[in-house]
């Protein structure tokens, strides 16, 4: 998978598969990529932000790397924080 703009929802998908590795470099590839796609096509990560989809260490990973990300606004932190809280 070559890295790609616009993180359409197969790629997303894909990410998710993968960084339920046990591999802490892979775990930490792939919550930054989904920070990324949570930036760039919020409505397909949204989508996946859940239990179903995505293991808990991949998830707390990924919104750390949001909350540390300078590309997101305050707002944005808190919203992604309490849409996950949300879909417990």
């Amino acid at each position: 998978m070559l890295f790609r703009r616009d993180f359409i929802e197969e790629d997303i998908l894909k990410v998710i598969n993968a960084g339920s590795s046990d591999y802490y470099y892979v775990h930490m590839a792939a919550a930054w990529y989904l920070s990324m796609s949570a930036k760039n096509n919020r409505e397909d990560f949204i989508k996946h932000l859940n239990k179903d989809d995505m293991d808990e260490r991949l998830i707390a990973l990924t919104l750390k790397k949001i909350r540390e990300s300078k590309q997101f606004n305050r707002e944005e932190k808190e919203e992604f924080s309490v849409l996950y809280r949300g879909s417990l």
